[in-house]
């Protein structure tokens, strides 16, 4: 997914938040990249945490398209299929 960061603030680690923006939406997450990529676009991947579990941590979409966005408690919600 191509994506624009912004820095947004700084974690008791050193590890730096950003804000990703893409053409399916916007959301806060860890950058673990290099401090020279905020402000730039970058071909990004995501980390998911948990395993898949269907009806678990999973539910069925309320849009067909595809998105990204965040929810109450810093969750990000990631909607549809990219190749």
């Amino acid at each position: 997914m191509l994506v624009q960061l912004e820095a947004v603030g700084q974690v008791a680690d050193g590890r730096v938040t950003v804000r990703v923006r893409s053409e399916v939406g916007a959301a806060a997450a860890l950058w673990c990249g290099g401090p020279t990529g905020v402000g730039r676009e970058h071909h990004v991947e995501w980390t998911v945490d948990e395993d898949v579990a269907w009806g678990g941590n999973t539910r069925p979409a309320t849009s067909f398209s595809p998105g990204v966005d965040e929810e109450e408690g810093g969750r990000i919600v990631f909607r549809g299929g990219w190749a």
